[in-house]
């Protein structure tokens, strides 16, 4: 007999402050990890955009870091959403929601957005 259970919902935040980001020299800004729901996860900034939006607008990506416990077929289900906040200019502030169920495993382990910001 199985028995059904109900999806586990729960909301957790983690803010990363990301000071003077539009001077910052460099391809890549990798945020220190950090745990949430009992995972670790980091985000990779782009302030020049990743390579498909280059030099176009900031990018950034959720990583899911995988645990030395963790089996070769591991994966984590998650609906997340970035949020950039900018605190001179509000108009110059973003939110991007991921689709429903984002799926993170060894062959995807990063999700994110390309265009978060011109």
């Amino acid at each position: 007999q199985s028995i059904s259970l109900p999806a586990l919902h729960c909301t957790l935040y983690r803010h990363v402050v990301l000071a003077n980001w539009s001077t910052m020299t460099g391809d890549c800004v990798t945020s220190p990890s950090f745990e949430l729901a009992g995972y670790s996860w980091h985000l990779s900034i782009f302030p020049r955009g990743d390579e498909k939006a280059k030099g176009t607008s900031l990018s950034v990506f959720l990583h899911a870091d995988p645990r030395p416990e963790d089996p070769p077929t591991w994966k984590r289900v998650t609906t997340y959403s970035i949020a950039l906040v900018n605190l001179r200019d509000q108009r110059a502030s973003a939110v991007m929601h991921s689709v429903p169920d984002t799926v993170f495993d060894k062959n995807a382990d990063s999700w994110g957005f390309g265009d978060l910001l011109p």
